[in-house]
């Protein structure tokens, strides 16, 4: 399942797509999830082709976030992200799409570190997506 969201406020907002199995698309589960800040998408921060990971703050608008409960495997559990710390890229088809209606595709590969003291190790994830956003960034904070 993939599933797009708008967070943060109309100052600083952000597209969210959350990648799941679609058992569990609430953040109680196992997932992905990649953030993209609109004010670097528009400024060409976050654009059409590889975009590298970086730790936060300094992220140029791009997150990624995975937590892990215990019984996915009985035993990893935890939240891994680009927090602290990261190394991979985010690959863009034609960019991240703002607009209802709109498509973003792409990949994303990425060696994550934890984001906190229960956490151990890093985590490897990858994978694809093809999203369709049904509320557009003019419609969520119309008066931007």
């Amino acid at each position: 399942r993939a599933q797009t969201t708008w967070t943060g406020n109309c100052d600083d907002p952000v597209l969210r797509i959350t990648l799941s199995d679609g058992n569990c698309p609430d953040g109680r589960g196992h997932q992905v999830e990649l953030s993209f800040d609109a004010n670097d998408v528009l400024a060409e921060r976050v654009r059409r082709g590889q975009n590298t990971l970086e730790a936060e703050p300094g992220d140029l608008g791009l997150r990624v976030h995975y937590p892990r409960p215990g019984r996915v495997d009985g035993r990893t559990e935890g939240e891994w992200g680009t927090c602290t710390g990261a190394m991979g890229i985010v690959n863009l088809a034609q960019g991240v799409s703002l607009e209802e209606g709109g498509r973003t595709l792409g990949e994303f590969f990425a060696q994550l570190e934890p984001c906190n003291d229960e956490t151990q190790g890093t985590r490897n994830v990858d994978g694809t997506f093809d999203v369709t956003l049904v509320r557009g960034l003019d419609e969520v904070c119309p008066d931007r």
